[in-house]
């Protein structure tokens, strides 16, 4: 995730496609580290949350659930055209950071297939990317994203080793 990110917020490039993979990329692995420390690590994460104040508290929860929002969409059901606006390059050359391009608006779509607990997870992380992710940058989407994943797994893995211990060669094989 933090190679991956730290691409993503250096990266310009010119070819579509690869700027698509590197933020689809980035989706994927910031939504899979976030999701493993809520079931695996859910303590460090509540933590690393009270250590901030109550607007940048809501702000990760709802970055977290806009990139979930994005990474069931994207590809499947919407483009990535769809979800990102390049960036105008301030040269007129084209080539641009990808860490300033924005996300688009998403428009509501049709949830009444759906059963009510399954309209009401989209309809929560659809309005959590509106809010949160809509209009802005990507690069502070990630940034943020990026930050308080760091903040919170490095701590608890810490904790996770020193609480394991020596592992021992096991019967029969010498330490």
């Amino acid at each position: 995730m933090r190679d991956t990110t730290d691409r993503l917020l250096r990266a310009s490039s010119l070819d579509r496609a690869e700027c698509y993979a590197i933020v689809t990329e980035a989706v994927w692995w910031c939504t899979m580290v976030e999701a493993t420390l809520l079931r695996y690590h859910p303590d460090g994460r509540a933590a690393a949350l009270v250590r901030r104040a109550a607007a940048d508290r809501w702000a990760i929860e709802n970055t977290f659930a806009g990139l979930r929002f994005v990474r069931n969409r994207m590809g499947s059901k919407v483009g990535h055209d769809d979800f990102l606006e390049p960036a105008a390059s301030l040269s007129g050359s084209g080539d641009c950071r990808i860490a300033d391009w924005t996300w688009k608006q998403i428009p509501g779509h049709d949830l009444s297939q759906l059963p009510l607990h399954a309209r009401q997870w989209e309809l929560t992380r659809h309005q959590a990317y509106q809010v949160q992710l809509a209009d802005r940058r990507i690069g502070g989407t990630f940034g943020l994203a990026a930050s308080f994943l760091r903040e919170t797994a490095e701590p608890s893995l810490a904790r996770e080793t020193v609480t394991a211990g020596p592992r021992s060669a096991g019967p029969g094989h010498a330490s």
